[in-house]
Formats: structure tokens, C-alpha cells, sequence
């Protein structure tokens, strides 16, 4: 593999929150926050804010020729108890009251405990990068093997350097449920409603990350009146006189999972998620404006809630900060909801990543993502081909690949290199994808029907495709095949899908034996006089009880749905 594709994929299994750099313009002020930040009738500790069963970890790294800041405990711990503040409130506006961010507390001093770790390396040492972030973390985990008192949760830590004293960058940013950010003697509430820097607000930010929160946007509808939702850009806002900032519903329902928002220890958590989903319908409801999804699913934990999230595609290196989302609960093993297109800042031709994220009871959750167009303010999200990437995070070429078979020699002509697949992106509904690992449809095939951008970790599927099938896939309907004209002799009826020859074998159709067809409404029907959709081809739009010019002919067949 390439250097390039490696140091992708080091990001991608790192889990690195690809959130921009501070810059100096700019960050909180939700309307519901007051500047006492009481914690409602939550019970609270001799500090006077709340301790839960795990708290939170604060972690002071300091590098060795770069000293702590001056009064770094005392800024921090008033900011993050005016925090826990914001939390409280948030919760309660979104209806998820009762719970909060627990901060552990220094009993010598009755404010919040923050760790202070001495760093073995100089400053330079810990540029702007997941490997000096990683390096941090190793020493942070040596220094818990030998102080495991000093740690509440196993889990999550907000790790603050001091800022860098001669103009190099650091880390700040989320890498997994660990987040990195910096201190400076403006680190503080004081600072806070007039600095013109986004430190204080990305300090926030990326420690909602290491709450188990992605990006997230506010709504059209929600930003005239709550202002700029924190997973968003709310870094810019956070705390600023004249600026609202908030966390969404989504953002609540996370938190209310969360292991330090619990008041007693729960067995289980974070325990292993399992999940399988199946859309059974998405579409534009032109009469009341709104999109419409529903679907299946299963899963090894009791879900708690389904949540949705909307991405435009706006650069080759799209991020997510601008992904307006929704939440509700599931009904038994399905879900539904129907969401306002007014809702999604970027309308007219514009491509969308879809995240479908199931969060369990214990606080783990499960993406599933898919691909979807707006043609002309019209969102679209049926489709008929897949694209396959060179490089995680749909990096590298984007190859686009309508229904039919591909071996290695047909990809190698259309751009796409043996064993050099990386990401892979599904619509919504009308495609599934059979990735293979041997050329000609060898193998036990990775069957895809949601994306990936990245087919490393749980898929195994890195850099392994060699040949590749793109069949219909859902949307209801079948067609019923007759061995003789007027409907007679056997009757075979097949869903959506696509069927080689040993598939339509297996179903109980011969070679070259098709002479009828019966269609349910709003199928399609390809013939192929070869197997795996190749050849000469010949359309269905409707029943035919004998397809004369293709009469005995059919080796292969695909079947899609069509609305």
C-alpha cells in the first residue's frame, strides 16, 4: 500500500474528530444559561456542583520546558463548573433533566480535582497530530498504573496542555473519548463574553467529543431562536456577550447514556453494539415538504433512541460540522420519521451524506451511512449505482459503478486497482454492493447496502476488493417468471435483487428457459442473454406473457424497484 493510504487509514482507526484549528476570531451564551450556573435541584458537593458515580478525568500534561499557566486550576475548574451549568440547563430544556456531566471534586480545596502529569519531552515534541496525541496518552496511562486513585472513569479524559510558548501547533481535537485542548492565561470566565479567540468555546466543543458526540448543526428553524449548536461551530460562539450556543436533542439524548452522567454505576456500559439496519422506505412527501424514512433493525442491546444526520457534501474534504440532525425513540425493532426539507441549510444540486446512528441504552452506539443527491431542491434518495474509493474518508479517485459485474480486469479499465478499495459509498435505497476478494466472483462476497469510509476495522475489507457485483436492492415488489408464453409451466417469483445464472438455477429457473413475466407495479425487469448481466439486454416496464424477441434467451437477470 501507498504511504498515503496508511497514513489515512492511522487517522481513520484513531478515531480523530477532524475539527478545525482554534482560530482567533471568536465563542458561548445560550439564553436559558445564567452567569451563576446553578445545577437546578440536582444534589450538589461541598464545591457546589455535582459529583456523579465516574467523573469526568482532568488532565494537566505539562511539557517538560513549558510550565504550567499561572492559576490553571482555579480558571479551570470555575469554567468547567460553569459548564457543567450549561449541560444542566441544555438537558432540562430538551427534556432529558435529572442528569449531568459528573466532575470530581478536591476535597482539600472544594473545586474541581484536575491531575497534573509532568510530560517526559519538550514541547516540540507534541506538535498538531493523533501520534503526538497517542504518545500523550501512553504517558498519561503510565502515570494512571501507578496513581490509579487519582482516575474516576476508565473512559473518558479532557487532556489540557499549556499553549505552546514558541508558535507551534498541538493537539485539539476529539480522539475518541479522549479531547485535547490548551490553556493561556485568557482561559477564563472573566475572558470568556469578550475574547476573540475560540479557545474557551473549542475547549467545549472537543470535549463534547470525548462525550461520544459527532458534529452536529443547528436546524434553519433553531437558529434564530437558540443561536449555534455547540457540535457545530458553537466554538465561536460559546460564552460570547450577544451569542447563543446550545446542544441539540441529539446531543442531549447521547448524554443521558453517558457513563458520567449517571448517579450510580451501570453494569453493562459501553458494552459491545451489534446492529443490523434495513431501510424499508425513504422519500419526498411532496404535499407536506418533508422526508420520510423508516426502516428495520436488530441488535444484540435494547436501543434507546435513532438518531439522523444530514451532511452536504461541500468539498472533496468535506467535513460534518454543518450536519443538521433529528432524534426520536424506535417502535420495537423499527424505526420512522418525518423531517422538514425547510430544515437543511443547502438545498438545490447538492450531494448529502446520510448517518444513521442507534444509540443503545448503555451508551454505545452504531453508524450506518448512505449517500443521497438534491436535484433541483428535490432530495433523491434512490439510486442505481455505487462509488468505490481509493483512500478512507472517500479520499483518493471516486469510481462510480452502475448495476452489473465487475471483474479485476474491468475495474483495472475503469480506474479502480486491484486491492486498492478503501471506502465505498451506497445510496439510500435501490443498490447493494458485493465486494469479492478474488477476481470473477470468487470468494465469500462483503455484501453492502449501507457506505463506509473506511472498509478497515469491523468490515476487514481494506484494500482487499478484486472483483465486485452492484445489484437492485429493496423498495418492495417481485416479478414471477414463466417457463412458457401465456403464463404457463413453472412460476418462479423473485424479489428486487440481482440473479446470476447459478442464482436463477438455485430459484428454480433454467438457463435460457424465461418466456413470461409478470410484474408487480413499479418494478423493472433487465434481461441478460449472459451471466452475470452481461451481454445483450432486453427491458421490462410491464408484464409480458411472451417475450418474443427475447424468448428463451435470459442467463441473468436484475429487478429493481422504481417510484
Amino acid at each position: 500500500m501507498n504511504n498515503l493510504k496508511t497514513l489515512i487509514l492511522v487517522g481513520m482507526l484513531g478515531m480523530m474528530y477532524a475539527c478545525q484549528k482554534p482560530n482567533t476570531t471568536d465563542t458561548l451564551s445560550d439564553s436559558k444559561l445564567s452567569n451563576t450556573n446553578t445545577v437546578a435541584s440536582l444534589p450538589v458537593n461541598a464545591g457546589g456542583f455535582v459529583s456523579n458515580a465516574r467523573n469526568l478525568n482532568i488532565i494537566y500534561f505539562v511539557p517538560s520546558d513549558n510550565p504550567a499557566v499561572s492559576g490553571y486550576k482555579e480558571r479551570l475548574s470555575d469554567l468547567l463548573i460553569h459548564f457543567q451549568g450549561f449541560i444542566t440547563s441544555e438537558m432540562t430544556r430538551n427534556g432529558y433533566g435529572g442528569k449531568t456531566l459528573g466532575l470530581p471534586l478536591d476535597s482539600t480545596t472544594n473545586r474541581v480535582k484536575i491531575i497534573t502529569i509532568q510530560g517526559s519531552q519538550p514541547q516540540a515534541s507534541y506538535p498538531y497530530s493523533t501520534t503526538a496525541a497517542n504518545a500523550i496518552i501512553s504517558e498519561i496511562n503510565a502515570y494512571r498504573s501507578t496513581h490509579p486513585q487519582e482516575f474516576s472513569t476508565t473512559y473518558h479524559n479532557l487532556i489540557i496542555l499549556p499553549q505552546r510558548t514558541d508558535g507551534g501547533g498541538q493537539p485539539f481535537f476529539g480522539l475518541g473519548r479522549n479531547c485535547f485542548a490548551l490553556d493561556n492565561p485568557n482561559i477564563s470566565l472573566a475572558a470568556m463574553p469578550t475574547t476573540t479567540s475560540a479557545y474557551i468555546g473549542g475547549l467545549f466543543h472537543e470535549l463534547g467529543h470525548g462525550l461520544n458526540l459527532p458534529h452536529n448543526k443547528e436546524k434553519v428553524s433553531e437558529a434564530p431562536i437558540l443561536g449555534t449548536s455547540l457540535m457545530g461551530s458553537g466554538n465561536s460562539t460559546y460564552g460570547k456577550t450577544g451569542k447563543k450556543t446550545f446542544l441539540s436533542e441529539g446531543d442531549c439524548a447521547i448524554l443521558f447514556r453517558n457513563e458520567l452522567f449517571q448517579p450510580a454505576v451501570v453494569a453493562g456500559q459501553y458494552g459491545s453494539l451489534t446492529t443490523n439496519v434495513s431501510l424499508t422506505e425513504a422519500y419526498y412527501n411532496t404535499a407536506t415538504s418533508k422526508m420520510v424514512i423508516s426502516g428495520t433493525f436488530t441488535s444484540n442491546q435494547i436501543l434507546a433512541n435513532v438518531l439522523y444526520y444530514f451532511d452536504p457534501v461541500s468539498s472533496p474534504t468535506n467535513t460534518d460540522h454543518d450536519s443538521p440532525m433529528w432524534v426520536n425513540a424506535p417502535s420495537g425493532n423499527t424505526f420512522h420519521i418525518e423531517m422538514p426539507v425547510g430544515d437543511l441549510h443547502s438545498l438545490g444540486n447538492t450531494s448529502y451524506n446520510f448517518t444513521l446512528r442507534l444509540l443503545a441504552e448503555n451508551g454505545n452506539i452504531s453508524s450506518k451511512g448512505y449517500t443521497f443527491s438534491f436535484v433541483n431542491g428535490i432530495p433523491k434518495f434512490a439510486g442505481n449505482t455505487t462509488t468505490v474509493t481509493q483512500n478512507c474518508s472517500y479520499g483518493g479517485y471516486n469510481i462510480t459503478l452502475p448495476y452489473g459485474s465487475y471483474t479485476t480486469a474491468e475495474l483495472s479499465a475503469l480506474g479502480v486497482a486491484n486491492n486498492d478499495v478503501s471506502g465505498i459509498k451506497v445510496p439510500m435505497t435501490g443498490v447493494r454492493v458485493r465486494l469479492y476478494d478474488q477476481d470473477n466472483f470468487a470468494g465469500t462476497p462483503l455484501l453492502m447496502t449501507t457506505s463506509a469510509d473506511c472498509l478497515a476495522g469491523s468490515y476487514g475489507f481494506n484494500d482487499k476488493t478484486s472483483s465486485v457485483i452492484v445489484e437492485p436492492y429493496g423498495g418492495g415488489g417481485s416479478a414471477k417468471f414463466y417457463k412458457h408464453c401465456s403464463y404457463g409451466g413453472y412460476e418462479v417469483e423473485l424479489p428486487v435483487g440481482g440473479y446470476t445464472t447459478a442464482e436463477l438455477i438455485a430459484k428454480g429457473i433454467s438457463d435460457n428457459d424465461i418466456s413470461g413475466a409478470l410484474l408487480s407495479p413499479n418494478i423493472r425487469v433487465t434481461l441478460y442473454d449472459q451471466d452475470y448481466f452481461k451481454g445483450s439486454s432486453y427491458v421490462l416496464n410491464a408484464s409480458n406473457s411472451c417475450i418474443t424477441s427475447f424468448n428463451d434467451k435470459a442467463s441473468s437477470v436484475l429487478i429493481e424497484y422504481v417510484n
